[in-house]
């Protein structure tokens, strides 16, 4: 039994689509409900992971974040998204971000 590293785990989260709804107000339930009316990826033969609620600060913003299998799925469902949902959210790739930090109370050599 092999164990994944880090850099595996990484690169294999990278594949991930963001909608927010213009209307700040709405709550992430209702856009993940919509979003599963409007897209079928089963019809699109995309792999879908894993949708979750997206927070910042430990407040649910009413976006979504949608995990794809592969890039090419995340490319085609990105595309479609983005004509099915029209002007009421936004859809976007997330962006990688490189966690920085500090560890203190190592002595040097």
């Amino acid at each position: 039994m092999s164990r994944n590293s880090f850099s595996d785990i990484v690169k294999k989260n990278s594949e991930v689509i963001v909608v927010k709804p213009i209307n700040m107000k709405q709550k992430c339930q209702e856009t993940k409900k919509e979003v599963k009316t409007k897209i079928d990826p089963v019809k699109l033969a995309v792999g879908v992971e894993t949708i979750t609620n997206i927070r910042q600060g430990g407040v649910a913003i009413g976006g979504v974040a949608i995990a794809c299998s592969s890039n090419e799925s995340k490319e085609k469902l990105k595309n479609v998204m983005k004509k099915e949902l029209g002007n009421t959210y936004q859809v976007a790739e997330s962006k990688i971000k490189n966690p920085k930090i500090i560890i203190v109370g190592v002595e040097t050599d």
